[in-house]
């Protein structure tokens, strides 16, 4: 989810597991995206599925890793 905030409003309701991308997290995660997209551009890259899986993989852009890395867990109290 996208928020300003990982802090729900007193009269919101958090899902369990729910994670946030707030505008301290968005950035970081916008470079690793733009470092992504630049570094597969060179030399075709893009065209090569190794090279685009070593490029997720080390900017943690793939599946569980990019949560981690690019999202704040939601505080479940305000």
């Amino acid at each position: 989810m996208g928020h300003r905030s990982n802090k729900p409003h007193r009269a919101g309701a958090v899902p369990a597991g729910c994670r946030i991308i707030t505008a301290a997290t968005l950035p970081k995660l916008r470079d690793a995206v733009r470092g992504w997209a630049t570094a597969l551009a060179l030399e075709d890259e893009y065209r090569n599925p190794a090279a685009v899986r070593q490029q997720l993989l080390a900017r943690k852009l793939n599946g569980a890793s990019a949560i981690e890395a690019h999202a704040l867990h939601a505080h479940m109290s305000p």
